[in-house]
């Protein structure tokens, strides 16, 4: 064969296989290519976090630390992993609030805890600890409010009581259980 020939040959499988890559690359017609994709806002996230609550005066009421904060800026939330609240002596609420997750809007106005969820007295004059235990809770920081329609198991002492239902003013420590209440007293 004649080398102008095998040349043109070449040139000729050459232009095909560019044409034929070309084609196999380009977009497909119609809406699918026409869709862009959108990614959701991404948000922060922390691990090992700890915020503090203040009052009016700039003193610490309460910290909230969580082993993993995630921000969810489409709907303005966060949800918190291992999830515990103290209160500071300032504060003047004797208890201590643990969870295994929580969801809160970022403004801090409402803690929605989930998992395991224990409320503790950590009153230091008391010779006899409160317990409550339940599996989820809505707590209100800025007036100490805390409430869930759920089961509720409340310890005080040797003594048990097991509700449906509870609301607990825990500055004031009062509590008011629902509906079904049983209580075993220990004497």
């Amino acid at each position: 064969m004649p080398v102008p020939i095998r040349n043109a040959i070449i040139v000729l499988v050459l232009c095909l296989a560019a044409l034929a890559s070309w084609y196999l690359r380009a977009p497909e017609e119609g809406p699918v290519s026409n869709m862009q994709t959108r990614y959701p806002d991404l948000g922060y996230y922390l691990t090992d976090a700890i915020f503090s609550g203040l009052d009016a005066d700039g003193q610490v009421i309460y910290q909230l630390a969580a082993a993993r904060i995630e921000e969810f800026p489409e709907s303005d939330m966060l949800s918190l992993e291992t999830v515990e609240l103290t209160y500071s002596d300032i504060a003047a609420v004797p208890w201590l609030i643990r969870a295994a997750s929580a969801q809160s809007p970022r403004d801090g106005s409402y803690i929605a805890l989930a998992g395991d969820v224990t409320i503790e007295s950590t009153k230091r004059d008391s010779s006899e600890t409160a317990r409550i235990e339940t599996e989820d809770l809505l707590f209100e920081p800025e007036t100490n409010f805390a409430s869930t329609p759920g089961p509720v198991s409340l310890a005080i002492g040797a003594s048990r009581i097991t509700a449906i239902g509870l609301s607990a003013y825990l500055k004031d420590e009062r509590i008011s259980l629902e509906s079904d209440v049983h209580a075993e007293v220990a004497r």
